[in-house]
């Protein structure tokens, strides 16, 4: 605290002569060296009674702490703590996605479909861009949000004979159907039987069939993804 060089104190000693005088320095030093015995002895009691108050309410923990937090952690706490990070069976939290982000996504990619990413190029019309697009665009989106896919057989209501299959997005336990607009209301929806039983799960079914496997590469790329 009163650590000083012999420079140091070869330049007070010199200003102290120029502004006090040589005669009245004995008298000053003497004063100096006084207060400074009795700043040591004020520091030194304090220091004890510190230390005297802390091992009397057991804080010696909270002191080393403040010095050095790893030195008062026992070391197996820090071996569990590494142990624990290592670990590899963690699941991350869950990312929970609303309505509104699933809506949003969906009309982001609808300026990319066309004839050529529609299963069925021949019947795509630009006022139904959504149309024969939901395997594309359903994946696009569990890529980006996760969650499942389902399979599904749309059905019109009045010719039975005409159904087509359909994939929709089931995320955090809710449905989304982004492409569901490609239907007029007289088509229902029933769940369709598939055959996983030769696949992990439905995009794994999806991405086996080639020709929907290329027109999902292909819309990717024109989404630039």
């Amino acid at each position: 605290m009163f650590d000083f060089s012999f420079a140091e104190l070869f330049v007070v000693i010199v200003a102290a002569i120029f502004l006090i005088g040589p005669k009245d320095i004995p008298a000053v030093m003497k004063s100096l060296g006084q207060g400074f015995r009795r700043l040591q002895y004020i520091r030194f009691a304090m220091s004890e009674q510190f230390e005297k108050f802390m091992e009397e309410n057991d804080l010696n923990e909270i002191r080393h702490y403040s010095v050095d937090p790893m030195k008062s952690v026992h070391p197996a706490a820090i071996m569990d703590e590494q142990a624990f990070d290592e670990d590899e069976h963690i699941s991350p939290l869950p990312f929970y996605t609303t309505q509104k982000d699933l809506e949003e996504y969906a009309l982001s990619l609808k300026p990319f479909c066309g004839k050529i990413t529609a299963y069925r190029p021949a019947k795509w019309r630009k006022a139904n861009p959504f149309f024969d697009h939901c395997v594309p665009v359903s994946l696009m989106i569990q890529d980006k949000f996760g969650g499942q896919l389902k399979l599904v057989t749309a059905i019109n209501k009045e010719d039975p004979e005409d159904h087509v299959g359909h994939v929709l997005n089931v995320i955090n336990g809710k449905e989304f159907d982004a492409t569901i607009e490609q239907f007029e209301d007289k088509y229902k929806f029933v769940p369709k039987e598939g055959d996983l039983k030769t696949f992990a799960d439905e995009r794994e079914m999806l991405l086996a069939d080639p020709e929907l496997r290329n027109k999902y590469i292909l819309f990717k790329e024109k989404a630039g993804i």
